[in-house]
């Protein structure tokens, strides 16, 4: 099967499904698809070139899941996130669509971090089966999440108890049972989101924590499979992935809305005197507004809003994304890169196509949304 693309239109990301000769697509599904809203899937357009058929989803300002998954997971970020993924397969359901054409893989399920709710590929191709049952990967989703261990994460067995049920898990009392869990977490909390807890606390996984394992790099599934290393007690099976370029690294993206404090100014000045007086040349970003800079001596650099994980903030400017954009060192070269942003990256005018890499030299001018800024090499 042909691998999925990413391509820019305008203002728009698009993840763009181009079929083969011998695929032939579903009319109905794709009708129900392109003619109605159904919630948690993303909207399809179908285009033909001549002989040439694609797929096109809206994806702008949006994350892939797996990125979404590196960070430490608050109790009610995970509750939205299984009741939102509950809640496309009910609409599947009732919409008279087949769950085997969903795709059911974190680098094709997309996060609106902001709502904290996904958009899922529904691909209406008849010779497409996705092959991974949707509780299997539900299970794997949460034997693979990082929690924050200052919360109680009991709630994570008692989620995977009532999947595993003998009878079978119906969707929607699972949908109520989340709702549940997600009204008791509200009223204990007396809100809807806590903040992040204190830098350096001990994050592992659920499993690890119940076994007493010690912690270890999660172990992403890779391009055709999604089998996890420490199971629940339903085996899985690969997943039927398409998947055949890449598009962004295993990063937080621009949308991950702020859950840090993103009022804090970051600067990198004092952090690399000691690089400075060795008298080595480097990359330095001058902001035009105010002359705020910083210098660049690290291999990925990442310029937006977001306070903890960039390395150059912009904390007053709204239209700069979360996590912006990056700039990489490569044997020497500097390159930008463009993390999906809302409002996009441009160099001495040129729009930098998203998850592309482009070079960049000194007297060269960035402009992040409205934000002007000089690089130099010094």
């Amino acid at each position: 099967m042909t691998g999925f693309t990413y391509e820019s239109q305008g203002q728009d990301t698009l993840l763009v499904y181009h079929l083969q000769k011998w695929e032939h697509l579903d009319s109905f599904a794709r009708g129900m698809v392109q003619g109605n809203k159904i919630s948690g899937i993303l909207p399809l357009s179908f285009v033909q070139n001549e002989r040439d058929q694609y797929l096109e989803y809206f994806v702008t300002s949006k994350i892939p899941l797996r990125n979404y998954l590196k960070k430490e997971m608050e109790r009610l970020t995970v509750l939205k996130l299984c009741s939102s993924i509950v809640r496309v397969l009910m609409e599947l359901e009732e919409s008279r669509l087949s769950r085997e054409r969903l795709l059911l893989d974190i680098d094709f399920i997309f996060m609106d971090t902001a709502k904290r709710e996904v958009g899922l590929v529904y691909l209406p191709v008849e010779e497409f089966q996705s092959g991974q049952p949707a509780e299997e990967f539900l299970l794997w989703l949460l034997s693979h999440m990082q929690f924050r261990l200052d919360q109680d994460v009991a709630y994570v067995a008692k989620i995977i108890h009532y999947i595993n049920q003998p009878e079978g898990c119906s969707f929607r009392k699972l949908l109520a049972y989340l709702a549940d869990l997600t009204e008791g977490d509200i009223r204990e909390t007396g809100a809807a989101c806590q903040r992040p807890g204190e830098t350096g606390r001990e994050s592992r996984s659920f499993w690890q924590a119940e076994r007493g394992m010690r912690p270890e790099p999660a172990r992403w599934p890779q391009t055709g499979g999604m089998r996890p290393d420490n199971p629940p007690s339903m085996s899985l099976e690969p997943a039927s992935t398409i998947y055949t370029g890449e598009f962004l690294p295993q990063v937080p993206s621009e949308t991950e809305l702020c859950e840090e404090n993103c009022d804090a100014t970051v600067t990198l000045e004092e952090e690399y005197k000691d690089n400075i007086g060795q008298g080595r040349r480097v990359g330095k970003l001058i902001r035009r507004r105010n002359g705020q800079s910083a210098l660049i001596q690290k291999e990925v650099f990442h310029i937006g809003r977001g306070g903890n994980f960039v390395d150059f903030q912009i904390a007053d400017n709204r239209a700069i994304g979360t996590s912006h954009a990056d700039i990489l060192l490569i044997q020497g070269q500097y390159y930008i890169r463009d993390r999906n942003s809302l409002n996009h990256t441009y160099v001495n005018g040129a729009m930098v196509a998203a998850g592309q890499e482009r070079p960049i030299y000194g007297g060269d001018v960035i402009t992040l949304a409205n934000e002007d800024f000089d690089f130099i090499i010094s």
